[in-house]
This record gives C-alpha cells, structure tokens and sequence, in this order.
C-alpha cells in the first residue's frame, strides 16, 4: 500500500456535475486505467478545471493523496569491531510527495520497503567500526541510505541517523576518556610541579648566593676593622656619620690601653709583652690614617690615610696624659 495513498475508486463525472475539489492538503489524481501517467490529471484544492475536457479525457479512477510529510523511524544494533558490544543507530527518513504522477506510476514506496533498504545498509557496517569510530559510522550510512532511496521518484526523502552506545560500549567509552583527561591533567600537574621545583631551586640560589656574599662582607669587616667591624658597617651603610666613627675608634683603642695599664699593674703581662701590644695598638692599620676634616661651611668628613699621624697624634695625647716610666716600670 503506498503510504501517501488516502483511497483509490472508480470515477465518471456526470454532465451536470462540477470537477471535484480535494480538501485542505490533499489532492486528487484522476487517470484512464492501463493508458499510463499520459492520460492522467491532478487536480489541486483551489484550483479551476473544465469539467467538459475531465469528461473528454474518460477518466475512470480517482486516487486521493495526502500531501503532508510523514516520517519513518527505526532502530538497529551495529555491532563493534571487538564483537563484545555494538552501536546503537536511530535511522528517522522524513517524506513528502514533490509529483503526485511519478510518485503513482514510478517506484512504490512503501514502509516495509524503506525498512528493506535501510536494514540492507545497516547489515554492511556489522564488525566493521571500533568503539571510537561512532562518528565515522553514522556518515557511512547517512551517505550509504541517502544513496539507496535515490531509486524512489516524485518524493523528497530525507534522511537522519544517530549513532550511540549500548550501555556496556559506553561504560567503556567513558572510562578511555575519563583516563585520557586524567592523564593530561597529570601531565599539566607535573609541569607546574617541576615549573615550581625549578623557581624554587633558582630562589634557594640566589639566597644561598646572597648569603655568601653576605658572609664575605663579614669576614671582610672583621678583618679590616677588627671588633669594630659592626660599627665600620653601620659608617658604610650612612647609619652614623665620621664623627661618631672616629669617636668609636678613639674609645676602642682607649679601652685596649686602659686593659694594657691593669695587666701591668696586676703583673698579669710580662713588661716585653705589654710593650709589644701597645705598639701594636699605636701601630694598628686596621682602620688606616682617620682624620677628621671641616672644610669651612660643611659638616665634616672622614679621610683614610696611610701614614701613622692619627696613631702618633693619639700617642702623643696619651703621653701627655700619664708620666713617664722609670726603672722598667710603666705608668
């Protein structure tokens, strides 16, 4: 039975009676049994017909068609590549009459035909796809079908497939790509990891640097100024100014002389070694030549020198300061 097909009857119109009008979309096909689609004519809602050239013609059928679109879905199992699962495929093919003769006296189409052609189709693609390959699969039979129904005439078919998984392939399917993101992200993880690692690293250096380099300035100050290394340091750094850094040497060497005086005194220092110290205080370059500049209208400033002037000028203050000794005896 042709899906479009309303009702096929007998038809002879009387002298006294119009050409009939088909209801809102239908159509009527009016044609001589056995002279083919040559002596035929369609008649359409609205339209106007010579009831004198219908009778000439000696129609004798009248078929009535729907002119509405239909659809036709059916469902089929594809099976995978690995047998263990299979492809879950939607075939929807959508149909409507474009030449109601052609349609008639071409090709039937009927359901169970479509169904034929379409499962004809399905059946090549068994075993042929991996479970990846759903998208490969469905353009396969979009094209395949499309193809098939070509032999129909006067119809516009068209054609839809979906393409899933049955509920094991897709438990699968997820998994594998559960994974695949698992392991990107991993892999992101693991470069940020090692991008930290590696700026952590250059940190650790770069303190580790400065902190030589401020172990270095240390040992330096200590070695060039002694005890006094910290107050040489706050001077560098503009914490004090020449005075007060001059004023810290001064009271160091002061108290050295004073601890030289109470050893002697006490009899703790043989007399050699207390002369030699005390040359070694007058003499003490440690600091160099410190002399203290005020150049008319400036604060004043601190000079390094080379010559032994501060130490003699020092010397000299502490000389003026005890009496000379006698008989090996000092102060």
């Amino acid at each position: 039975m042709r899906e479009f097909v309303i009702r096929e009857e007998s038809f002879s119109l009387k002298l006294t009676e119009k050409v009939p009008q088909p209801n809102e979309g239908e159509c009527f096909l009016l044609y001589q049994e056995g002279a083919g689609p040559k002596k035929s004519m369609v008649i359409s809602q609205g339209g106007k017909y010579s009831s004198v050239a219908v009778r000439r013609e000696h129609y004798n059928r009248k078929v009535t068609f729907s002119l509405r679109k239909k659809g036709f879905t059916q469902k089929f199992h594809v099976v995978t590549a690995n047998i263990d699962f299979s492809f879950l495929v939607d075939v929807s093919i959508a149909c409507e009459i474009q030449d109601v003769r052609e349609y008639f006296f071409g090709e039937g189409l009927e359901e169970d035909t479509l169904g034929y052609i379409v499962k004809k189709c399905i059946v090549k693609q068994h075993k042929k796809w991996q479970i990846n390959q759903g998208w490969e699969l469905q353009r396969e039979l979009d094209q395949e079908i499309g193809w098939e129904l070509k032999i129909f005439s006067g119809v516009r078919l068209r054609v839809t497939v979906e393409v899933g998984l049955d509920a094991e392939a897709e438990k699968i399917w997820n998994s594998d790509r559960q994974s695949a993101v698992d392991i990107h992200l991993s892999g992101n993880r693991k470069n940020v990891q090692i991008a930290a690692n590696h700026h952590t690293a250059e940190i650790a250096e770069s303190e580790s640097a400065l902190k030589m380099k401020q172990i270095e300035q240390i040992k330096m100050l200590l070695q060039n100024f002694g005890t006094l290394g910290p107050v040489a340091n706050e001077y560098l750094e503009g914490k004090i100014d020449g005075k007060e850094l001059y004023s810290y040497i001064m009271k160091a060497r002061a108290e050295e002389m004073d601890m030289l005086k109470v050893a002697m005194e006490s009899d703790l220092i043989p007399t050699d070694e207390i002369m030699v110290k005390i040359n070694d205080i007058l003499s003490n370059r440690q600091f160099g030549e410190i002399e203290q500049k005020q150049p008319a209208g400036s604060g004043g400033g601190l000079e390094m020198h080379s010559s032994g002037q501060a130490d003699r000028t020092y010397a000299a203050q502490e000389d003026e300061e005890t009496v000379t000794p006698a008989d090996g005896d000092f102060l």
